[in-house]
């Protein structure tokens, strides 16, 4: 069965069976952004999403769909070095474009402060990419403190579960040797407890650059069989007639054909096709050492340990394994994938299923909803940051000028759903641990 095209270069068109998730599904804010971290690295797997891509238009002028959601932010400078010397916010212009307003809907004080030649706003917009994923890594549940290290209680009730006085308890990543010793002892117990989990949903938020470098997994990912077979691209295909673009080993006596680095360059790419005329990115058409039938897996089919190296714009995301989803194991020894027998089940799309097992599936399908998630700064706020005049009011006093007519806006953001029957909360049942035979 063939799959369907999903890569993290690859921008698809919507098809009848695409259900737009991004548009209104899993709420969130800023504390479930993924930090990469620079020591050690740490497992992730990135899923699938469908977003409108405005960086890539069909012929219509439309924008096709994307694995990942993408915004215009501002960087915005406030001092030369140190804590706080810097902020971000979604322009507010880009926000109100991007839920089919224009940007005579809003008003944006760095998009005006940059106009007037404030260097603090730098010369133009960053692109923000955010990508949905999930943290494969031991939480556990601990009383949150303050910064002086005191404990901390609820001030009054909330519903009828949590009451005033009550402990407030967060979610931490284990990271000491002798907890997760601990832990992994006593898992089972703990896990039908719910004081640890094996994985939180999170989203990454990246730049231009740490975007290209996380393509490198799709190069990794290519070169896999769901067979679990090594592949070799023969021949790169027209994503639209199927005619061949490329050989890779050439196509007559007097051709050569492509070395790894003229393969890799070829398939980052659009090409145009001369039968066809259409332009895209080429489609691999591998041969497999362990099956007749090639299935390469995607950057969604693989857990990456992952880290930062360098420093400042320095920075490189350094990626130390790629492992396929089937034979990766969480801290209790279970899959992420629903088994049937000794092989992974496929669901209609040809894609591997995830265990329903501790609310797997819904954390892996359900999708950030970034409209909600990137909402830009109050400009009265950025005002107060930047110590300068703010012509536009406050939104939380005024409406903000021209924002408090913005009635697109403001109508998407009241009327997008909450997806309340997905839950981070692990179910309080033990997984069955399936062991696969190659």
């Amino acid at each position: 069965m063939a799959r369907k095209a999903t890569g993290l270069r690859r921008s698809v068109l919507r098809s009848k069976k695409s259900q737009n998730k991004g548009k209104g599904g899993w709420r969130g804010n800023w504390r479930d952004r993924f930090n990469i971290p620079k020591a050690a690295g740490t497992y992730i797997l990135l899923t699938r999403a469908d977003y409108d891509n405005p960086e890539d238009l069909d012929s219509n002028g439309n924008p096709l769909s994307a694995p990942y959601h993408t915004c215009g932010t501002h960087a915005v400078r406030v001092a030369s070095k140190g804590p706080g010397s810097f902020f971000s916010t979604r322009c507010a212009l880009d926000a109100a474009v991007a839920v089919g307003g224009s940007e005579d809907d809003a008003d944006c004080l760095p998009c005006l402060r940059m106009e007037e030649g404030d260097k603090r706003m730098g010369y133009k917009l960053k692109r923000t990419y955010s990508f949905n994923m999930l943290h494969l890594a031991l939480y556990e549940r601990v009383h949150a403190t303050d910064r002086d290290g005191k404990k901390k209680y609820y001030e009054k009730d909330f519903g009828e579960n949590i009451k005033r006085g009550d402990p407030i308890m967060n979610w931490e990543v284990v990271t000491k040797p002798k907890a997760k010793k601990r832990i992994e002892a006593d898992i089972d117990d703990l896990l039908e407890k719910g004081e640890v989990r094996m994985m939180s949903k999170k989203y990454m938020e990246l730049g231009p650059k740490f975007r290209d470098q996380l393509a490198s997994i799709e190069d990794a990912s290519s070169k896999m069989c769901m067979c679990g077979g090594d592949l070799t691209p023969i021949v790169f295909l027209c994503e639209e007639c199927e005619e061949p673009l490329a050989h890779v080993e050439g196509d007559d006596d007097d051709d050569d054909g492509m070395d790894e680095a003229e393969i890799a360059e070829f398939s980052a790419e659009r090409q145009r096709c001369e039968e066809c005329g259409h332009q895209g990115f080429p489609v691999v058409e591998p041969i497999c050492d362990n099956c007749d039938d090639p299935q390469a897996l995607t950057p969604f089919d693989v857990v990456v340990k992952i880290r930062r190296r360098g420093e400042g714009t320095s920075t490189d995301l350094i990626f130390d394994e790629v492992i396929p989803l089937t034979d990766f194991e969480l801290a209790n020894g279970a899959t992420l994938l629903e088994w049937e027998g000794d092989s992974p089940a496929l669901d209609d799309d040809g894609n591997w299923k995830f265990s329903d097992e501790f609310s797997i599936e819904k954390l892996a399908t359900a999708q950030f909803d970034f409209e909600r998630v990137h909402i830009p700064m109050d400009n009265g706020l950025i005002a107060s940051k930047l110590n300068c005049h703010n012509p536009f009011g406050s939104a939380k006093k005024t409406g903000g000028g021209r924002s408090s007519k913005y009635k697109t806006y403001g109508k998407k953001a009241e009327e997008v759903e909450d997806d309340d029957s997905v839950s981070e909360e692990p179910r309080r049942r033990r997984p069955g641990r399936r062991k696969r035979s190659r």
